[in-house]
């Protein structure tokens, strides 16, 4: 309920907006964006991502879509990266401190998005957006080969921790008295993790909805234990 109040919400702001003199016409500055922040703070980042959605999907059943919605996919992207930054670090430490050094870095991020679309040729701009769509259609024997042997190379490692993985269910002081390096463990996990997203993202463009639900859902349906979890959310993923 809140987050479909906090989408509606989102929508009536989307119409009052102001022009930027820095940026190009079709480019506006509205309030939703601290609204999305005000609901992530307090519930969380999926929550936010849900804000957004919601505002588009009322915004297109409401008015439709004037650019074959280019410009509500670009809205997502943006908003995404305005939000979800600050969001995910004020959560993982809640303090003000935390809250501003999010804030920077979504606005940074966000000018960076910004910036790369207005000095983008047409065609570029378009296979952007074709991108953010996710196509499997794209995919060779070539990029399935490469894909296939990086995320094979990470179940295993991820298989091979699960038992790390479960003891850090219990805490990071549990963990350690097992003897489990958790500064370690993290890192390396985290990068082997976004290795794994980058290639198939590089090749297939953003599919972001099966990365958010499969291991949920997973999750719900068999548990916490990571040796069963974690095979089963890949299997899921890839159907």
């Amino acid at each position: 309920t809140v987050i479909a109040m906090l989408g509606a919400i989102c929508c009536v702001l989307m119409h009052i907006d102001f022009p930027l003199p820095f940026m190009p016409p079709f480019m506006n500055f509205d309030l939703c964006g601290l609204v999305e922040l005000i609901g992530g703070f307090a519930m969380g980042p999926l929550q936010a991502f849900a804000i957004i959605m919601v505002k588009i999907l009322l915004k297109l059943a409401t008015e439709g879509t004037s650019s074959a919605f280019t410009g509500e996919i670009q809205n997502v992207i943006l908003s995404c990266a305005y939000v979800l930054p600050p969001v995910i670090l004020y959560h993982r430490n809640k303090s003000k401190k935390t809250a501003i050094k999010g804030m920077a870095i979504g606005s940074v991020w966000t000018a960076a998005t910004t910036i790369l679309q207005f000095y983008a040729t047409d065609v570029g701009l378009s296979a952007a957006v074709v991108w953010s769509f996710g196509d499997l259609g794209r995919a060779t024997y070539r990029t399935d080969g490469i894909m296939a042997v990086v995320v094979l190379l990470g179940l295993i490692y991820f298989r091979l921790m699960a038992w790390k993985f479960n003891g850090l269910l219990s805490g990071e002081a549990t963990a350690k008295t097992m003897g489990i390096h958790v500064e370690s463990l993290r890192f390396v996990s985290m990068l082997l993790a976004s290795v794994i997203t980058a290639v198939c993202v590089s090749f297939l463009g953003i599919i972001g909805f099966v990365g958010i639900i499969c291991p949920h859902v997973t999750k719900k349906l068999l548990g916490q234990d990571h040796r069963i979890t974690m095979p089963v959310s890949c299997m899921t993923g890839s159907l």
